[in-house]
């Protein structure tokens, strides 16, 4: 009996502000070792939150998806993205993380993303991010081709 599984990336959300709801601050105050290349603001606390660009690159999972469950597996991180656009790297800390390898695989992703910097004040500034992605894992064991639709993760 052959399985065949289908995996679905959900699309990474970033922590941004709708324009026309009331500001709510996600993710935690910098600490003080971070402040080095200036001041860090959450998105409460910018005229406009950083917004991602364009797409998100596919993480390489490294392993056979055989032995990967079923279900909808989230990997969140918070990162300090800079005045030009980019993650700071040493700011990654991981928040939530429900598969290891894929949390691994996202990772490398990260220097790849790139945002529309935060706006305070008309000037372009760090801003601490809340970065969520999922996948969804979804098996048949049959002979014929998978035709379902894959786990709505969201």
């Amino acid at each position: 009996m052959r399985t065949i599984l289908l995996l679905a990336l959900v699309l990474g959300v970033s922590a941004t502000a709708d324009a026309q709801k009331p500001k709510k601050c996600s993710g935690e105050p910098a600490g003080s070792s971070l402040f080095g290349a200036g001041p860090i603001y959450r998105d409460c606390e910018v005229d406009k939150p950083a917004k991602i660009i364009g797409n998100e690159p596919r993480p390489a999972m490294t392993s056979s998806p055989a032995t990967m469950r079923e279900g909808c597996f989230y990997v969140e991180y918070q990162f300090v993205v800079n005045t030009e656009g980019q993650v700071e790297l040493g700011t990654v800390e991981v928040r939530r993380n429900e598969m290891r390898e894929f949390e691994e695989a996202l990772r490398a992703t990260l220097g790849q993303l790139r945002f529309q910097p935060a706006m305070k004040d008309g000037a372009p500034v760090r801003q601490v991010v809340i970065h969520r992605r999922g996948l969804g894992v979804a098996s048949r064991s049959s002979g014929q081709p998978f035709t379902g639709a894959p786990p709505r993760c969201r």
